[in-house]
């Protein structure tokens, strides 16, 4: 489970600068700013779900995943 969380970190960080490169969008101030700023939620909720993961069966973990999943349907919805 920690290795796929943290095998998402560069991966993360890398799709971050292609679409930055290949959208033609130049590196200022603000889109490093929010590279790091996603970068660092990201390595924080990588975290906390690691802490999760540890305090609770996998199946309960997974469903709780599932469902956290299903909430930006739900909003788009509304």
């Amino acid at each position: 489970m920690r290795v796929s969380f943290l095998m998402s970190i560069p991966v993360a960080l890398a799709a971050g600068i292609g679409v930055n490169l290949v959208g033609g969008v130049s590196l200022d101030v603000s889109s490093i700013s929010g590279l790091i700023a996603a970068f660092l939620f990201g390595t924080l909720t990588i975290g906390v779900l690691l802490r999760v993961a540890a305090r609770t069966r996998f199946w309960k973990f997974c469903l709780f995943l599932g469902v956290l999943s299903l909430i930006p349907l739900l909003i788009e919805g509304l």
